[in-house]
């Protein structure tokens, strides 16, 4: 038996929870609700919400150099005129990437 659940029942589940509420912004929820609905549209597959899950597979960052630089961007990228760009095309050949206005979201690699 499965909950349809909307996208404020999703992003309210993380901001009630005292040990979640602060692994994403309210928008990155947004976002990641989006996602993963697009997601089911598209495999034509159902998910099921699991909370922990989805805190252990995705991320959050406020920039794309931030993050690449977390996953082992190499520091010579930085000098890059362009480095958002850059890092933003490095992380897409590496994850998946969910762009939001505030930020990113990556699946954990």
């Amino acid at each position: 038996m499965k909950q349809t659940i909307t996208k404020e029942q999703f992003r309210n589940a993380f901001q009630q929870s005292s040990e979640r509420k602060d692994q994403f912004s309210y928008k990155a929820l947004g976002a990641l609700f989006d996602y993963i609905e697009g997601w089911e549209s598209d495999s034509n597959e159902e998910l099921e919400f699991d909370m922990i899950a989805l805190c252990c597979e995705y991320c959050e960052y406020k920039t794309n150099v931030e993050c690449a630089i977390d996953y082992g961007w190499s520091e010579e990228d930085l000098s890059s005129d362009d480095a958002e760009n850059t890092a933003y095309d490095w992380l897409v050949d590496q994850t998946s990437v969910i762009k939001f206005d505030g930020g990113i979201i990556v699946a954990s690699f």
